[in-house]
C-alpha cells in the first residue's frame, strides 16, 4: 500500500471520527436543551399554583383559623426555595449528559402538594368563619342542639331577656342559652317555672353573637375581668363575631369539651 494511499485512509477515518464526536456531542446538546424545556414547564405550572395562593391570601378574608395563613406563606416560601438552577451547560459530552440527567430528575410534586394542601386548608377556613360572622339565631339554635351532652337549647327575646341588651347598640343581636348534663342541678339556685334562659350560661353554655368581631371581643374583655374571682362567669372565647360560654359549674376538662363541640358545631361544612 502506498503512501499516498494511506494517508487518505487515515484522513478519512479522522474525519469520520471527527464527524461522530460533534453527531454524539450534538445529539448532548439537544437532550439537554430538552430537558431544560421541561423544566421550565414544570415551574410554570409551579407558579401558577403559587400565584393562585398567593391570590387569596392577598384578598385578606377573615379565617377561622389564622395559622392556616402562616401556613400558606411558608409552602410559598419553600416552593420558591426548591426551584432547580439551570448550570451553564458544560463544554464535554459526559459533562452535558451528567446535567441532562441531573434537571431531568428534578421534581416540584412535593412543593405542588404542600401548596394545594394550603390553599385548601386556607378556603376551609375562610368558609367556616362565614359561618361564625353574623349567623343568626336560627342557625345557632339547630347547630348546637347537635352537640353531645346539650340537652335543651333556648334563645332570648326582647321580652325574656335577662341582660336586656338585645339588639342594642353594641351589644349582641342574638344569644342562645344551653342547659348541660354534666352541671348538678342540685348545685344550681333554680326556682320553680324557670327556664334555660333564666338559668343562663350557669346551666351550660351560651352563644352570643355580635354584629362584629370589635363587639364581641369588648364583651369577653369584660368577663375576663372577674377571672380568678368570685364572680368568675365560666370560661369564654370569641370564634367570629361569636362569643363562646361556657358554666362555671362545669370542670376545666368539661368546659374545654364543650367549648369544642359547640366550636365544631358552628363551623361544620356541609
Amino acid at each position: 500500500m502506498n503512501r499516498k494511499f494511506l494517508s487518505i485512509l487515515l484522513a478519512l477515518g479522522m474525519t469520520c471520527s471527527m464527524l461522530g464526536c460533534s453527531s454524539e456531542k450534538s445529539e448532548a446538546k439537544k437532550q439537554f436543551e430538552m430537558a431544560v424545556a421541561s423544566l421550565e414547564d414544570k415551574e410554570e405550572k409551579l407558579d401558577e399554583n403559587i400565584n393562585n395562593l398567593q391570590e387569596i391570601i392577598d384578598a385578606g378574608e377573615p379565617v377561622l383559623d389564622e395559622s392556616v395563613i402562616d401556613n400558606a406563606n411558608e409552602a410559598i416560601k419553600n416552593a420558591q426555595s426548591a426551584k432547580y438552577e439551570v448550570p451553564e451547560m458544560g463544554k464535554e459530552v459526559e459533562e452535558i449528559q451528567k446535567q441532562t440527567k441531573e434537571i431531568e430528575a428534578v421534581s416540584y410534586e412535593e412543593q405542588e402538594t404542600a401548596i394545594e394542601e394550603a390553599k385548601n386548608a386556607l378556603n376551609e377556613s375562610i368558609e367556616k368563619y362565614k359561618l361564625v360572622d353574623c349567623p343568626t339565631e336560627d342557625f345557632v339554635l339547630k347547630r348546637v342542639a347537635t352537640v353531645e351532652h346539650i340537652t335543651g337549647v333556648q334563645a332570648v327575646t326582647e321580652d325574656h331577656d335577662p341582660n336586656g341588651n338585645l339588639n342594642k347598640a353594641g351589644s349582641y343581636t342574638a344569644t342562645v342559652y344551653m342547659s348541660c348534663d354534666y352541671v348538678n342541678k342540685d348545685e344550681l339556685y333554680i326556682e320553680p317555672g324557670e327556664d334555660i334562659v333564666d338559668v343562663g350560661t350557669d346551666g351550660g353554655a351560651a352563644v352570643e353573637v355580635y354584629t362584629c368581631k370589635e363587639d364581641a371581643i369588648k364583651r369577653e374583655e369584660y368577663l375576663a375581668g372577674f377571672d380568678g374571682t368570685i364572680f368568675v362567669s365560666g370560661s369564654h372565647k370569641v370564634v367570629g363575631t361569636c362569643l363562646i360560654r361556657t358554666s362555671s359549674y362545669l370542670t376545666a376538662s368539661q368546659q374545654k369539651e364543650i367549648e369544642t363541640a359547640i366550636i365544631e358545631a358552628l363551623t361544620k361544612l356541609n
